[in-house]
């Protein structure tokens, strides 16, 4: 049987061949034109993708850089405002100080003045005290020339040096502009330290 096949073969070979020759050209030509017809639709399709890829890409890169706008221009606001409050924050503690500062000043500006008063009070006090002590040694010495020999003080000559006490013991006032300056001054040098 095997012979028998090898005897038929090229006779079926040689029919096969000129008809499968032609229906393999067309059956090739049907799938070249398959192919290209399914290379078409899957070129068409990868641009359709590419075109909806590359627009979905462009939207979100958009989207993006426009949050990243709105959060960089949020964050420059929240610094902005962060900044201003600080700014406010010094200028009212600097403004306290100051504030303070002159009061501190216009109290102890009235401090100095009151102890001025008192020094005044207490001087002239001593210089009337000093006046009644003269006055009661002239008139002792007065009384003691009455009962001895000696001149009384107005008949004694006066040295041309020696001063005379009454002159050296009546106050003088001399007035300081800086215990005679009010509250008001002391604004004008809230920089200047008091002491």
């Amino acid at each position: 049987m095997d012979e028998q096949l090898e005897t038929d073969a090229p006779e079926t070979t040689a029919r096969l061949s000129a008809r499968d020759y032609s229906d393999i050209g067309a059956h090739i030509a049907a799938i070249l034109n398959a192919a290209e017809q399914s290379a078409e639709k899957i070129r068409a399709e990868a641009e359709r993708d590419a075109t909806e890829l590359r627009r979905t890409t462009e939207a979100d890169v958009e989207g993006q850089t426009s949050m990243t706008r709105r959060d960089a221009q949020a964050e420059a606001e929240r610094l902005m405002a962060g900044a201003a409050a600080d700014a406010r924050a010094i200028r009212d503690t600097a403004k306290a100080a100051a504030t303070r500062i002159a009061d501190e000043g216009g109290r102890r500006l009235e401090e100095l003045r009151l102890e001025a008063r008192v020094l005044e009070g207490r001087f002239e006090r001593v210089v009337d005290d000093l006046r009644n002590l003269i006055a009661q040694l002239e008139h002792v010495v007065v009384g003691a020339a009455d009962r001895s020999d000696l001149p009384r003080p107005a008949e004694r000559p006066r040295l041309a040096a020696a001063p005379d006490l009454r002159e050296d013991l009546r106050p003088r006032r001399t007035r300081d502009p800086e215990l005679e300056a009010g509250p008001a001054d002391l604004a004008d040098h809230a920089g200047s330290p008091l002491s």
